[in-house]
């Protein structure tokens, strides 16, 4: 679960640089809670320790896993603070 975590905040690091903000860049700590449901594949519900901005700040996480796939494809859903 810890590696689905840093792939959670990978890709939220990544979307953020393509929307052209650099500055609220996340420093992956570890999961800390994960529930899971099966739909057309498996959704992860990820709670996410990191720093940002050097704060250590907590985020809530979903990724879609469809494992027929050749590459057990990974998405990232949603990824967001909790306040």
């Amino acid at each position: 679960m810890q590696a689905l975590g840093r792939f959670a905040v990978e890709e939220h690091n990544k979307n953020q640089e393509n929307d052209g903000d650099t500055s609220n860049q996340i420093e992956f700590s570890q999961v800390v809670g994960v529930e899971k449901q099966i739909v057309s594949g498996i959704k992860y519900f990820l709670t996410i320790e990191g720093m940002e901005n050097g704060k250590k700040k907590t985020f809530d996480s979903v990724v879609l896993i469809k494992p027929w796939s050749k590459s057990a494809d990974k998405e990232l859903i949603s990824f967001s603070p909790i306040q």
